[in-house]
């Protein structure tokens, strides 16, 4: 047969990099439903969880290398979706994602499965995500005062009924 970039990533469970901008699209987006249903797709097609945690690790690294030293490489194919998502996305947001997706990869053998854990990895992404600035800060109760304790009141010592001794 003919030999292909798609026939030997589908052959070595590869992810291609286009797959891997719309995941973090869909976290980035807070939309757990398509960053779910993208995970089916890769799913479907038999690709490596753990090569796509790998990999999802080092699109965030790029794209904080993007934001903080301008570093892109321009022979890469997701060079313009890297500045995008470097533009689209906080570093603090960027560092969050890197740290997340590193301890998924490193605590996946503690999932039931790789799907579970590429699919929870993503679900912590974005439940742990930071709020936007612009958002309003979510009421915050008011402080609990605590009673001062009461005090207990203890008689004076009572002094004693002795006489006085004279000398």
């Amino acid at each position: 047969g003919k030999v292909s970039l798609e026939a030997v990533r589908g052959m070595l469970g590869a992810i291609d990099e286009t797959t891997l901008v719309r995941v973090l699209d869909a976290v980035v987006g807070r939309d757990a439903a398509r960053a779910l249903a993208l995970a089916d797709e890769m799913n479907e097609h038999s690709l490596s969880f753990a090569q796509a945690l790998r990999d999802l690790a080092g699109l965030l690294h790029r794209i904080a290398l993007a934001q903080q030293v301008a570093a892109v490489n321009e022979d890469d194919v997701d060079a313009a979706e890297v500045k995008r998502l470097a533009g689209a996305m906080a570093p603090d947001e960027v560092q969050l994602y890197y740290q997340i997706a590193l301890h998924g990869r490193n605590d996946r053998h503690l999932a039931p499965d790789e799907y579970a854990g590429f699919t929870m990895t993503l679900l912590r992404m974005i439940a742990f995500a930071p709020i936007a600035a612009t958002a309003a800060p979510a009421p915050r109760a008011a402080p609990l005062t605590a009673a001062a304790p009461p005090r207990a009141t203890v008689p004076a010592p009572a002094r004693s009924a002795r006489p006085k001794r004279r000398s």
